[in-house]
């Protein structure tokens, strides 16, 4: 912090994320039928690739496995119910897991500093651009981490019951930290 109590150059500010619903898709990447219900309710198909995401109008859907995938939507569109009426009949399923993970945002140029002290990974824009996503460890965690093209920055999610604790790790990795007002919660000790 500068002396005024402001944020300075080096700060990395932590957000909250709005609230997303998350959703793990399983099925067959070879079932045509599988590629056509993901088209028709989140209006991409299937990502292919590990590392890049595919943007929705109203979210993203990341590759996790190969055969399972993250969709993650604005929690005000109910998406669940309708990929439970499109998969009927097929070798798929739709998993709400929206309770078990949460997250926050890191904003700062020198934010993927920080995620690196804690990780072998390269969160650069460069090497991590937007639309990019990693499952990896930081530091005794494991996350996702996401760069997005809005004002989120990079994205860390990590299981609910460890985003405080990872949120402090992270603090004390990173030095300076200001968190926008409202949540300081971010920083308690899990």
């Amino acid at each position: 912090m500068d002396k005024d109590g402001t944020a300075g150059d080096d700060a990395v500010i932590f957000r909250p994320l709005p609230a997303v619903q998350r959703i793990i898709l399983r099925g067959d990447v070879k079932d045509p039928a599988f590629d056509t219900a993901v088209l028709q309710m989140a209006g991409v198909s299937l990502p292919e690739n590990f590392q890049h995401g595919a943007r929705l109008p109203a979210g993203w859907l990341f590759r996790l496995a190969p055969d399972e995938w993250l969709l993650e939507v604005n929690a005000g569109r109910l998406i669940k119910p309708g990929l439970d009426e499109v998969f009927a009949g097929l070798f798929a399923a739709a998993i709400d897991v929206s309770a078990a993970w949460s997250g926050f945002a890191m904003q700062s140029q020198h934010a993927h500093v920080v995620l690196a002290s804690g990780s072998s990974l390269d969160f650069s824009a460069a090497a991590f651009p937007p639309g990019s996503f990693a499952q990896c460890r930081i530091g005794p965690f494991a996350a996702q981490v996401s760069r997005r093209e809005d004002a989120y920055g990079l994205q860390v999610s990590a299981a609910s019951s460890q985003r405080r604790t990872l949120a402090a790790w992270l603090q004390a990795a990173g030095g300076v930290l200001q968190t926008v007002p409202g949540t300081e919660h971010l920083q308690e000790n899990a």
